[in-house]
């Protein structure tokens, strides 16, 4: 076999290989919350899409936690900035904590990290977009203390068009980084 043949061969075995993955991964995508009954300890929204604050701050008024943390606060926001914008953050002061460290996942997952051990939180119910959660999940299970429970709600798309497949399609890449640089270390 000439190398120009293997060479083709073997780019085609990786191009079915990353295909494959990316499939795998799009089904492992949720779409639906898992347990949305289980009570825990707090509430961590990772700021970014639509929809994810609100949706965090819906769980809190439900009394789902006590507390909400919210990851990847710009520099820019306080309190008083959500709460003009947010009229449901109105007399939750003091159980709505606002984290400032975080500019990616795995910033996130860090920073809420040290909220927890600080804290002394022993479950959280993470909140993020649907196609977020996988690597997410992957950032937080490596971050947070082995004993803390985890429960994923992701909050969903309103439809699946072109910038979600691009959406997806990043995040996989992003997905398989963080996979290799968990698998090398």
């Amino acid at each position: 076999m000439s190398i120009k043949r293997f060479c083709l061969f073997l780019s085609l075995f990786l191009l079915l290989v990353w295909f494959v993955g990316y499939v795998l991964f799009f089904i492992s995508i949720p779409h639906s919350v898992a347990d949305d009954s289980v009570k825990t300890d707090a509430i961590v929204v990772l700021t970014g899409d639509k929809g994810r604050l609100q949706e965090g701050l819906e769980l809190l008024r439900k009394d789902a936690a006590k507390y909400l943390f919210i990851s990847g606060v710009s520099h820019k926001v306080d309190f008083d900035t959500l709460a003009k914008n947010l009229p449901q953050m109105k007399n939750r002061a003091g159980f709505v904590v606002l984290g400032y460290q975080a500019t990616n996942t795995m910033e996130n997952a860090l920073e809420t990290a040290q909220w927890i051990k600080d804290n002394k939180q022993k479950s959280i119910r993470l909140v993020t977009s649907h196609y977020h959660m996988t690597r997410s999940l992957q950032e937080f299970e490596k971050a947070l203390p082995k004993e803390t429970v985890i429960i994923p709600h992701p909050v969903m798309s309103k439809k699946f068009n072109f910038r979600t497949f691009k959406i997806t399609m990043s995040e996989y890449h992003k997905f398989l980084y963080s996979w290799v640089r968990y698998a090398v270390s």
